[in-house]
């Protein structure tokens, strides 16, 4: 289930009707539409990122699903027994079905945090690795402009006193 709040200040329903229309019409849907930028966690793991996929699609649980009964007698006599017992038991089972779908949700979005974060922390080391060793290499072509001059200057006195 997805939850979409419209705000207007116009109490004319129309207006509420035509913004509602415009939000629904511009929302992402939460089952297809990506949190997360996968590309650089494909190159970390793919594994992990076809997981997180599959995350994205299943996390919403929905109460009234059936399992697909066969064409036989006895599977529609299933499938109907099915749809039968969630509509009577409706009232029993929605609050676990919402505290699930809600769990799920907020595991989802936990997790999307978490990996962008890694992302994020991945790259910061990246630019720290390429920055220090930029200052390395800096102080190393010091260092050896250095030896060269004493050498340079060795070489200069030796010449001079031969």
């Amino acid at each position: 289930m997805t939850l979409v709040w419209v705000s207007t200040a116009s109490h004319d329903v129309r207006d509420v009707i035509e913004h509602a229309a415009h939000v629904l019409a511009t929302a992402q849907d939460p089952h297809t539409a990506p949190v997360a930028d996968l590309d650089p966690l494909m190159e970390l793991d793919p594994y992990l990122a076809e997981q997180v996929q599959v995350m994205h699609r299943e996390w919403s649980v929905n109460p009234w699903s059936i399992t697909p009964p066969s064409s036989s007698v006895t599977g529609q006599l299933f499938g109907t027994g099915q749809r039968i017992i969630r509509k009577l038991t409706w009232w029993y089972s929605l609050p676990q079905w919402q505290q699930i779908s809600t769990f799920h949700g907020a595991t989802v979005r936990t997790t999307d945090t978490l990996l962008a974060h890694l992302l994020a922390i991945k790259a910061q080391i990246n630019q720290n690795a390429t920055t220090h060793a930029e200052q390395r290499l800096h102080d190393l072509e010091q260092q050896m402009r250095a030896a060269q001059q004493r050498l340079d200057a060795v070489e200069q006195q030796n010449r001079t006193t031969l």
